[in-house]
């Protein structure tokens, strides 16, 4: 497991000055191209704001799609119920993927300095893994509801169910697969070095990073289905403990202690069955 510091080594001059020495910043137009560079990483992580913004701001005003007369199979419903996960995975990820984002850029202008489409491609391939992830969650919660499983609103319709997808987090919380996804998410420098060669490189490093962080985050979206999937206060509840894996100095330690909390949840609706 890689320690903090060789997570944050990078990362600390994520908004800093390109290094002067570097040969594409030497010249009388060194100077002008340094401001341009940091310019450039700053409108990056103000993109980045923007997109989790306005993904929370479609969670708030728009309203929980409803299966209404055709059932939960129809075009209809399945579409705008799509939207509604896939918007929600935008919002609640990207400001834990954004230190990776911008690591990434700065990597990749070491090699070529000036405006380029190689971020955005990185990002384009983490959203594709959570749009199929999102497709997967879609399906899922349509097979629910038909079942009597959960309601309408996302919900789980009993006690026992809330316990047993308590308890399923819990597991995986512990699990090998969780601990080797969270690494990867958690220190991925060695991981963006790694793919810098190849065709789609940048997309398919996106595609790569983000089965890993749906593999580290993606069992976390059941506990969507105990307190709702369009209860905002639980959702941010969720953005939070998986901002915290990410982003904390010890995510293994936050990682079982998720664990723990989601034991003691699954106990606690257990009892009340």
């Amino acid at each position: 497991m890689r320690t903090w510091h060789a997570w944050t080594s990078p990362v600390k001059g994520l908004f800093a000055r390109p290094d002067a020495s570097a040969p594409s910043l030497r010249g009388p137009g060194g100077d002008l191209l340094r401001r341009l560079l940091s310019r450039h990483r700053s409108i990056i992580a103000g993109a980045l704001l923007l997109i989790s913004v306005l993904g929370w701001w479609y969670l708030v005003a728009a309203p929980m799609p409803m299966p209404g007369a055709h059932g939960v199979w129809s075009p209809g419903y399945l579409t705008l119920s799509f939207v509604m996960w896939f918007v929600m995975m935008v919002a609640m990820m990207t400001p834990s993927v954004a230190p990776v984002v911008l690591l990434y850029d700065r990597v990749m202008h070491r090699e070529q300095t000036g405006w380029h489409p190689r971020t955005l491609a990185f990002l384009s391939g983490y959203f594709i893994v959570w749009g199929g992830f999102s497709a997967a969650a879609t399906l899922a919660q349509a097979a629910l509801i038909r079942a009597g499983l959960i309601d309408a609103m996302g919900v789980a319709g009993t006690h026992q169910l809330a316990a047993v997808l308590l308890l399923a987090v819990a597991i995986y919380q512990w699990s090998a697969a969780k601990s080797a996804c969270l690494d990867r998410c958690h220190s991925p420098l060695r991981f963006i070095v790694q793919r810098r060669r190849g065709p789609l490189r940048d997309l398919r490093a996106g595609l790569a990073h983000g089965s890993w962080c749906v593999g580290c985050c993606g069992a976390l979206m059941l506990l969507l289905f105990v307190g709702g999937v369009m209860n905002l206060a639980w959702v941010a509840i969720i953005t939070v403990a998986v901002a915290a894996e990410k982003l904390v100095p010890k995510p293994q330690q936050a990682r079982v202690l998720i664990g723990v909390a989601t034991l003691f949840g699954a106990a606690w609706f257990g009892l009340m069955a």
